[in-house]
């Protein structure tokens, strides 16, 4: 997965596309395992972009707040640049896949 900018971020929802972002911090415990998910996930879904952001970085402390990213793991999903989803916490790859296959996100 690749880090994206809080400026990247804009440009995904101002260019109306379609992906999934984790916010992640390095002491938490549980981004770890939410990465090594999100791999297997993007292995499987190879069309939706998926990215990450440091919430501890301090340019994306804005973007964070603006999209009500209290601590991590958070992982969002925009369709056509609009919030559809927010999870919080460890999300299991089965539940991904089946969100991702029913078409209710992205």
């Amino acid at each position: 997965m690749r880090e994206i900018t809080a400026k990247e971020f804009t440009q995904l929802i101002d260019a109306e596309t379609s992906f999934i972002v984790h916010f992640w911090a390095e002491w938490n415990q549980y981004d770890s395992d939410q990465r090594i998910i999100l791999e297997k996930i993007k292995i499987k879904f190879q069309d939706i972009p998926i990215f990450q952001m440091n919430v501890d970085i301090q340019e994306n402390f804005d973007i964070c707040k603006r999209h009500n990213v209290q601590g991590p793991p958070t992982i969002v999903f925009y369709r056509l640049g609009n919030l559809v989803r927010r999870e919080v916490g460890l999300i299991k790859e089965q539940a991904i896949d089946e969100m991702l296959r029913v078409g209710t996100i992205v």
